[in-house]
């Protein structure tokens, strides 16, 4: 896999099969994650969404 991150700050994390796109929340208190993969074939398709909320 490999990293990239943009101007606003969000990750994009990508290998051949998968990919993962990371927002952090204002603060870094939390961060989402959409995940999408390529079971078959060339088009990416929706895999999980997951949440991360810093504890105090």
């Amino acid at each position: 896999m490999w990293a990239t991150v943009d101007g606003d700050g969000v990750w994009t994390f990508a290998g051949d099969t998968e990919r993962a796109t990371l927002v952090i929340a204002p603060g870094g208190d939390a961060m989402s994650a959409r995940w999408e993969h390529r079971p078959t074939g060339p088009e990416w398709e929706h895999w999980m969404d997951m949440t991360f909320t810093r504890l105090s």
